[in-house]
């Protein structure tokens, strides 16, 4: 950084020059990674699709990958895209607590009630006196009909944190 230096256009110069580094986008993925992300900041989903894809396919255990590439088809308005993404994710490693609150945050926002409830129950397993997970899945049940499941849900977390 010099003075005088314009750190509003860092974003794009350093764009500019991963494009360039990528080349044919046959090289490394690092720079795939880091372009993608930027593409991510800029509110350029669409063009960080295909970069992250590339990752996926090529490094498939490299959750954060699925995850950036799943934010990036929902931020694209390809939700059902972002799902896919993530239940694959989810099939190969189901322990991963981000990826499942990912899927159910998700299943929030396209008010997709059953299945976000469903969601928060396998985040919940995974962390089972979380107040948090349970107060978010019994606001899913209630919104998707189901009271008295929510009620337990909400008697649980009580017990847990009375206050």
């Amino acid at each position: 950084m010099k003075p005088g230096d314009d750190v509003s256009a860092y974003g794009a110069r350093a764009m500019a020059a991963l494009e360039i580094a990528r080349g044919d986008g046959g090289g490394d993925l690092s720079i795939d990674l880091a372009l993608a992300r930027l593409y991510l900041d800029r509110d350029r989903p669409a063009d960080a699709i295909p970069l992250l894809r590339r990752i996926v396919s090529e490094q498939p255990q490299f959750a954060e990958g699925s995850i950036l590439l799943a934010e990036a088809q929902e931020a694209s308005g390809s939700p059902e895209a972002a799902i896919e993404t993530l239940s694959s994710l989810l099939a190969d490693q189901p322990q991963f607590f981000r990826g499942r609150v990912q899927l159910a945050e998700l299943y929030d926002r396209q008010r997709r009630w059953a299945q976000a409830a469903d969601a928060w129950a396998a985040v919940q397993k995974l962390n089972a006196r979380n107040t948090e997970v349970m107060a978010r899945r019994a606001s899913s049940l209630m919104n998707g009909e189901r009271p008295a499941e929510a009620r337990d849900v909400l008697r649980d977390a009580l017990k847990i944190a009375p206050n």
